[in-house]
Formats: C-alpha cells, sequence, structure tokens
C-alpha cells in the first residue's frame, strides 16, 4: 500500500525536483507548504468521515 501511495503522485514529485530555480529554498518552501495542505485536507476528509460514520452508526 505505502508503495502504491507514494508512486501515486509523480507528477508532484517530478515538479517538485526538475523545479531548478535560481531560489531553491522558495521551491522548496511551496512544495512542503503544498505537501502539508494536501495531508491536512486528507486529515480533516478522514476526521469527518469517522465522525459520520460513527454518528451515523451509533444512532440518530
Amino acid at each position: 500500500m505505502d508503495a502504491s501511495s507514494w508512486e501515486s503522485p509523480p507528477s508532484a514529485h517530478v515538479r517538485c525536483g526538475a523545479a531548478e530555480l535560481p531560489r531553491a529554498d522558495v521551491s522548496r518552501v511551496v512544495c512542503a507548504f503544498l505537501v502539508s495542505f494536501v495531508l491536512f485536507v486528507v486529515f480533516v476528509v478522514f476526521v469527518f468521515f469517522v465522525f459520520r460514520v460513527s454518528f451515523g452508526a451509533g444512532g440518530a
């Protein structure tokens, strides 16, 4: 599972790695921000889904 998840977004890795700008720090920060944002969104969606399932199965 881990291998597939790591291989699923090759475009993001290519863009981050191939972005050979004179300011590598900027691209690095941008990539880190994008990764953090994606992980945050996935976490929020996962928590929302878990809460929705738990409340739906719990009753009401």
